[in-house]
């Protein structure tokens, strides 16, 4: 293990820039629709998906037609029979009102699925990830005149389970999940390459998830033009058995269903076409996505994503022109990647050949790069770009950074942290100190630095207060107030706001890693502390105190703009509480038991149980355990909406002396980011869900939201990295029409 010093690497300020999106491919846009709302898999994550896989290859413009959502109100239990009068009157009163407002919501319901027709638009192709409720006669027959008329239709997993009673349904798609004696069975005969009807009596079913391998069948149409013979599918389901009137159907692609996964012993149709009209239906049996599954190989395996987008082109226009990306799997070996990470005409894809920076550290994995060398590492989604900010010696050792309402940034560096293996001088050195940087001229790089305040015990936590800069010291509670009264950029006036020295987990006993982190003020003029230990509010010049419940994490602290509180531990990315800590007593008192601590609980990947939360309300309460929800809130008149595009969220920075590591925030910094993707905005807005960062400044509120006819650029969070530290900024685009 090396003992060199962090303080000989060089660390780099880098600034990501959100830039419009281009087609990289050349040809306009293709408008597309995808139709969700019902399905028994999980449809919204299935969306996600399929949108940011028809988003990166910059060819089409999607969006999103979600069908009209049951509203109801659940009952409440009768009392029983010897309880007081006023609780049965009061019971009397609630069922009334209940069997009113159900009967206005099943009323709204019925007229809003009488209206709902996502066929009216001008969307040159339809992707169905729908399985549920009949549609309305008039939707219905929009949907068979889309079609017929020159339109596409493109089917996806689930998609075929639908509409068993309708005929023009089974007429479009040819093959669906159907019930013995439905139609005709049709595999694909190997020997003599053809299709063939199979058994009358059998039933449409699927064995276990499994990886396996596909074979095109069809290798000179369009979709299939190009892709390898065979290749292996990520691990999904393979569905048999398939049903129906298979009329004008051709079976494109195959696979074989092996027993011994509990499948048929055939090869089963994997994607079809069948010719409807003048228009195209393309089905693919890929594409499971399970409610509360964690696994994304099925829609992240680069040959699904491959077949998927050539389908809906060729759908919409009877031609495919999207290349076979990078990546593609191999006859025995399955590539599973992000959508953004699938390099589409090599826009997305790294050059091949090993740069300099890769080089070195295959050669010596502790080297030192250089700021330019720092930048080759980054691994950008599509329409970011980094550029160098700031470098060493203007910045050493940073953990932390945060911004006063001048827009200077505040940079807390633990110089004397693991300086060697032994971490000697950690605690004793004393030589942290609080950097100002300012950039002067406004060209986004950082051009002065001060030393703010100095000979300071490894600081971790800052907040801008007015003039006064708000910090806390490693081993102590106290909090101590600097600023500068001349104007040098070096701080020359000092207060105790809050006195209470080592206390608790905030002593020289305890570990660098495990004391507090955040001081962050929320929205209900309260200042949060990562262990929870206690709150504050700083009101007049006055530093107040108030016990807090609880125990959150050491990782830090961040919150939303309704003042929802998130947090982080080592192993899980995000946590919330699904109602504020100050009632966690009152739940505790109600249910007999202590609610646990961590309410949201992510495992890896992290989508989609990053934008899901469970309720932390689980002990005693009569309604019964929630159910999990989209993790954002949503507008009261329209549930479709989200009402902020903002998360707050912070993601720790692991020390370590020995390994390689990346990770947003410092331990005490906080990252506001936004992904109108991940949080499922309303259809129009989903037309133009990208990922956006910003910072809050100082304790002035950003706004949420950018006005039509203007984009601003805000600054970002910085993260570190083994060897370099980041800020990231973004510019929010201008919002759709």
């Amino acid at each position: 293990m090396s003992s060199t010093p962090y303080a000989t690497k060089t660390l780099t300020f880098l600034s990501l820039l959100c830039l419009g999106w281009k087609c990289s491919l050349g040809s306009p846009s293709i408008p597309v629709l995808i139709v969700d709302g019902q399905n028994n898999h999980d449809w919204q994550s299935t969306t996600d998906a399929l949108h940011a896989t028809l988003k990166a290859t910059n060819r089409f413009a999607v969006e999103v037609e979600t069908a009209p959502q049951t509203k109801s109100v659940k009952g409440i239990r009768a009392p029983k029979a010897d309880a007081p009068e006023y609780l049965k009157e009061s019971y009397q009163s609630f069922r009334s009102v209940h069997q009113a407002t159900d009967k206005t919501s099943k009323e709204a319901e019925e007229t809003a699925w009488k209206n709902w027709n996502p066929f009216k638009g001008e969307h040159r192709a339809v992707v169905l990830n729908y399985n549920g409720r009949e549609w309305a006669q008039e939707t219905k027959e929009s949907a068979v005149a889309f079609v017929r008329e020159g339109g596409g239709l493109v089917l996806v997993h689930a998609a075929n389970n639908a509409f068993r009673n309708w005929d023009a349904y089974n007429e479009m798609i040819g093959l669906g999940w159907r019930s013995a004696n439905f139609g005709d069975c049709i595999k694909w005969e190997v020997l003599r390459n053809r299709p063939f009807v199979a058994c009358k009596d059998c039933t449409s079913g699927h064995g276990s998830q499994h990886p396996f391998q596909v074979s095109v069948r069809k290798p000179d149409h369009p979709i299939m033009k190009g892709i390898p013979a065979n290749w292996m599918h990520g691990k999904d389901e393979l569905y048999h058995n398939m049903r129906g009137p298979a009329k004008n159907l051709t079976i494109l692609s195959s696979a074989f269903s092996d027993p011994k996964q509990r499948g048929t012993g055939e090869h089963e149709p994997i994607t079809y076409e069948v010719k409807y009209g003048k228009g195209r239906v393309i089905v693919t049996t890929m594409g499971h996505f399970w409610n509360g599954q964690t696994e994304w190989d099925g829609l992240h395996c680069v040959g699904f994503q491959t077949i998927f987008a050539r389908s809906v082109e060729y759908a919409a226009t009877g031609k495919v022109t999207l290349p076979i990306p990078p990546g593609f799997p191999k006859a025995k070996e399955a590539s599973i990647r992000d959508p953004f990470r699938v390099g589409w005409a090599g826009t997305n894809e790294k050059q091949p050949g090993k740069t300099s920076a890769q080089a070195k550290k295959e050669k010596n994995p502790y080297a030192v790069l250089s700021p330019q060398e720092e930048l080759a590492t980054f691994e950008l989604a599509p329409g970011y770009v980094a550029e160098l900010v700031a470098a060493e010696p203007m910045v050493q050792e940073p953990v932390l950074t945060v911004w006063d309402g001048n827009g200077a940034m505040y940079v807390a560096e633990m110089r004397s942290y693991m300086q060697d293996e032994n971490g000697t001088g950690t605690k004793t050195l004393r030589n942290g100190r609080i950097k100002r940087l300012v950039d002067s001229d406004g060209d986004g790089r950082m051009d002065k630095s001060t030393i703010f305040v100095d000979n300071l015990n490894l600081p971790r936590m800052i907040l801008p207060l007015d003039d006064w800069i708000a910090v806390r010291e490693t081993d102590t509670m106290d909090v101590v107030a600097f600023r500068d009264t001349d104007g040098d950029g070096v701080a020359d006036e000092k207060k105790i706001f809050y006195e209470k020295g080592p206390y608790s987990r905030n002593s020289p006993k305890t570990s660098v890693e495990h004391q507090d982190s955040g001081m962050l003020w929320n929205v209900d003029n309260h200042i949060y502390i990562s262990y929870n230990m206690e709150r504050y509010q700083f009101t007049d010049g006055t530093w107040k105190a108030e016990k807090q419940p609880g125990h959150w994490t050491q990782w830090g602290l961040a919150h939303d703009d309704y003042g929802k509180l998130f947090w982080i531990d080592n192993t899980r990315p995000l946590k919330a509480a699904q109602f504020h800590p100050k009632y966690w007593k009152t739940v505790h008192r109600l249910g007999k038991n202590l609610p646990a601590g961590d309410p949201v609980s992510l495992s890896h990947p992290y989508e989609p149980s990053f934008t899901k939360a469970n309720s932390i309300c689980l002990t005693g309460d009569r309604g019964g355990q929630a159910d999990p929800v989209r993790g954002l809130p949503r507008h009261a008149d329209n549930p479709s909406t989200v009402e902020t595009s903002f998360l707050m969220i912070h993601v720790a920075l692991t020390f370590s002396a020995t390994r390689p590591f990346m990770s947003f925030g410092g331990p005490m910094s906080s990252t506001r980011m936004a992904n109108s993707c991940s949080a499922r905005p309303s259809p129009k807005a989903r037309n133009s869900c990208s990922p956006r960062i910003s910072i809050p400044v100082s304790s002035t509120r950003q706004p949420d939201r950018t006005d039509a006819s203007t984009s601003r650029t805000c600054t970002g969070a910085s993260f570190r990295t083994r060897h370099g530290l980041t800020r990231v900024t973004g510019s929010l685009p201008a919002a759709p029409e």
